[in-house]
C-alpha cells in the first residue's frame, strides 16, 4: 500500500506540469479551439470600445498579429462587421490594411484590406511547430528530473555529513 502511494506522488504529472498541460491541451484541442475562437470573437466585438480602455493590450496584440501575418479578423475582414465601435460600417482596423497608420479604425478600399483570416495562419503555425513544442517540453522535463536528482543527492550528502559530525 505504501509503495502504491509513493509511486503516485512520483508520477510524470508531478515531474512536468508543463508537459501535462501540453498533453491536456493536445487531447482537448477541440474544446481549446472553441474557447480560443470565442475569445477572439469577443476581442473583435469589443475592439475600439472607448468604455473598455483597460482592454487595449488585447487590441494591441490583435493588431500585432494582423500586421505580422497580414491577415484580418478570425475568418476574414467581414468579421469586423460585427463590431459596433467604429464610426462607419465599412471601417476595419488599420492593422488589417497595408497602411502604417496607428489608429484603431481606417476607411480603406477593399483592395488594400488583407483578405485572409488569422485563424488559418495560427492553425498552420501550431501544426508546423507542434514537434518543436514537444521537444521543448521534453527538454524541460529532462532539466526538472536532473535538478530533482541533484537536490536528492545534495540532501543525502548533507544528511550523511551531519551524522558523521555527531560521531
Amino acid at each position: 500500500m505504501v509503495s502504491n502511494s509513493v509511486s503516485r506522488t512520483h508520477s510524470p504529472a508531478v515531474w512536468c506540469p508543463s508537459c501535462n498541460a501540453s498533453a491536456n491541451i493536445y487531447k482537448k484541442r477541440r474544446a481549446v479551439q472553441i474557447l480560443w475562437n470565442d475569445r477572439i470573437d469577443a476581442v473583435i466585438s469589443n475592439y475600439g470600445n472607448k468604455n473598455l480602455t483597460g482592454r487595449e493590450h488585447e487590441w494591441n496584440i490583435l493588431n500585432a498579429v494582423q500586421q505580422t501575418l497580414e491577415c484580418c479578423g478570425r475568418h476574414n475582414f467581414t468579421d469586423w462587421e460585427e463590431n459596433e465601435n467604429k464610426e462607419h460600417t465599412n471601417h476595419v482596423p488599420c492593422s488589417c490594411t497595408k497602411s502604417n497608420r496607428k489608429e484603431w479604425f481606417c476607411d480603406a478600399p477593399e483592395n488594400e484590406v488583407y483578405i485572409k483570416g488569422c485563424d488559418e495562419y495560427i492553425k498552420m503555425w501550431f501544426e508546423n511547430n507542434t514537434l518543436a513544442l514537444i521537444a521543448i517540453n521534453i527538454a524541460l522535463l529532462t532539466v526538472e528530473v536532473l535538478l530533482f536528482t541533484l537536490g536528492a543527492l545534495l540532501f543525502k550528502n548533507i544528511k550523511k555529513n551531519k551524522i558523521s559530525q555527531k560521531e
